[in-house]
């Protein structure tokens, strides 16, 4: 309990992918749910702030930590200036007012995850150091790595695993040497890069002596996951994850075997969208959706529309596609108990079991839901391919079974009131289940307050599932990036595009001129017909 309290697990993120990517709080909520960690937890970085601002809103023992320009190497490639950062972390840790107390670093590369309870390999470290302290000569640096995984890797001379280390007050040393040996490799273009491995041997052949690099087995302790293959996810305290092989072609998504996959994941993935009302029946929003997605996004799955619309209203599309689906909303699923808005929302929460009642549909494994007034703005294969690798390594995280939904991060004018996910899009499969009852549950809840809505109700489930008060489901938070566009006036004159443009004409668009937004469908997104305004009279010709 003591090493707990006195330990701050720290992961380094450096770098534009790093911030856009979930690694973060992957490793991040693996220690604190899986671990049971309860000590400081901080992430060295040279990302913005406000990047991990709601784990620090979340969590009163969550750090970020700044990297300083000076501490910049232009003089090395982009590997080693990484590796470099690592051996700084004692510094910039014992630099904070608050984890300058600490007695114990843990840190921990970003695509790590902990599989197990923290106490089997913290007892283990105790009684080790225990033992080595009496046998050094008091004053000498100490620093513990996990051995190379020789089996696995492909560089045979490297002795210890970079990625885990134990530190304490008595490392900086260690840390110094490995850093000198980083610098000697960047001299060496590369001829010598292993660092870690160099400083290891120098300090046993007394080259290095005030320094003792100790190497732990790994036991159950650390495995690495090459491969997404389920039969290998053995219990272990910490999985480093690589992508899988198939996975790393992200930049040539029509390549080989790897478009085979992403075709795959076309044939067993539903969109969908939700039309309730009067309102929603006289516009052509479906279509306009609809027909981006095919054309645009190139989407190739089924696309189904959950509606009270009369029958007969959707019967152009299915007319001209064989993959559209209408599904009727059951008058025993109305909630006539709380506000309208929210009631209409509630729906949302029960497309798993209305996609999954379906015949056509039951085969599915995915599910895209779409608010109707979003377009899809090019293809799709390079999103579903990001979103693929993203999700395996979730999976690896994850106990057997837990239901689980990923959300796109909110419009950061909706974040700064809290709302940390942005509810219009949103990603389900046949585990999904129960994280929308607990999100349905909250929107119950919030019905009866008209100034409610759906995206704080699921902010809020999210807070409970951090908490502990939920248990069983984990949403995930995907980054908008280029993937996600709330487009202005200057947005639209500008001819900008993403995977998902969101066109609230209720709310953020509400103010862009009319023959703006037609001019945008009509010749940037390709969408003749598609306008803003309601009806569609060429449909049927345009399809043909």
């Amino acid at each position: 309990e003591a090493f707990h309290l006195k330990t701050v697990m720290v992961n380094l993120a450096v770098g534009d992918a790093a911030a856009k990517s979930n690694i973060i709080e992957r490793c991040y909520f693996s220690a604190r749910q899986t671990g049971l960690f309860k000590g400081y937890y901080a992430v060295l970085t040279d990302g913005p702030m406000e990047r991990y601002k709601y784990l620090k809103e979340n969590d009163n023992k969550f750090f970020v930590l700044q990297i300083k320009y000076e501490d910049r190497r232009d003089d090395m490639s982009d590997n080693l200036e990484l590796e470099y950062f690592k051996t700084l972390i004692p510094k910039y840790i014992y630099s904070h007012p608050v984890l300058r107390n600490v007695d114990n670093i843990n840190y921990l590369d970003s695509d790590i995850v902990v599989g197990r309870h923290l106490n089997v390999i913290f007892k283990k470290l105790l009684k080790r150091r225990i033992q080595d302290l009496h046998q050094l000569p008091e004053g000498v640096s100490s620093a513990y790595f996990f051995q190379e995984n020789h089996g696995n890797h492909r560089i045979k001379e490297k002795v210890l695993h970079g990625g885990i280390s134990f530190l304490d007050r008595s490392s900086f040393r260690c840390m110094e040497l490995w850093g000198m040996e980083i610098m000697i490799a960047a001299n060496q273009e590369g001829k010598n890069p292993h660092a870690l491995t160099s400083a290891y041997y120098k300090s046993r052949s007394g080259e290095y002596s005030d320094c003792v690099l100790f190497g732990l087995p790994h036991d159950r302790d650390f495995v690495f996951s090459n491969e997404f293959d389920p039969v290998k996810n053995i219990e272990t305290t910490f999985s480093h994850v690589t992508y899988p092989k198939i996975m790393r072609r992200e930049h040539n998504p029509d390549a080989g075997d790897f478009a085979d996959v992403v075709k795959s994941f076309h044939r067993n993935t539903v969109m969908i969208n939700l039309s309730v009302g009067e309102e929603a029946a006289k516009s052509n929003l479906v279509e306009r959706c609809h027909r981006s997605a095919r054309v645009r996004g190139k989407f190739e799955g089924y696309f189904a529309i959950l509606t009270d619309a009369p029958e007969g209203r959707y019967a152009d599309l299915m007319a001209i596609d064989d993959k559209f689906i209408v599904l009727q909303i059951d008058e025993n699923d109305r909630r006539t108990d709380i506000e309208p808005l929210m009631a209409m929302k509630i729906f949302k929460t029960l497309i798993p079991r209305y996609v999954y009642s379906h015949p056509m549909l039951q085969h599915v494994e995915n599910i895209c839901y779409l608010d109707f007034d979003i377009v899809i703005g090019r293809d799709m294969n390079q999103f579903f391919a990001s979103f693929m690798e993203r999700k395996l390594h979730d999976l690896m995280e994850l106990p057997s079974g837990t239901s689980t939904t990923y959300f796109f991060e909110e419009h950061h004018n909706a974040s700064l009131d809290g709302q940390m996910f942005h509810g219009g899009i949103f990603f389900l499969d046949k585990n999904s289940v129960h994280c929308m009852e607990l999100w349905g549950n909250e929107i119950v809840a919030d019905g009866h307050d008209q100034k409610q809505r759906d995206q704080i109700s699921l902010t809020r489930t999210y807070k409970k599932i951090v908490n502990g008060e939920y248990s069983g489901c984990m949403l995930f938070r995907l980054l908008r990036g280029d993937d996600l566009l709330f487009p202005d006036d200057s947005d639209m004159k500008d001819q900008k595009v993403a995977t998902f443009i969101h066109v609230t004409n209720t709310f953020r668009a509400a103010t862009i001129p009319v023959e703006v937004q037609d001019q945008y469908f009509a010749y940037v997104l390709e969408l003749a017909g598609m306008k803003g305004s309601p009806g569609c009279p060429t449909l049927r010709e345009e399809f043909t």
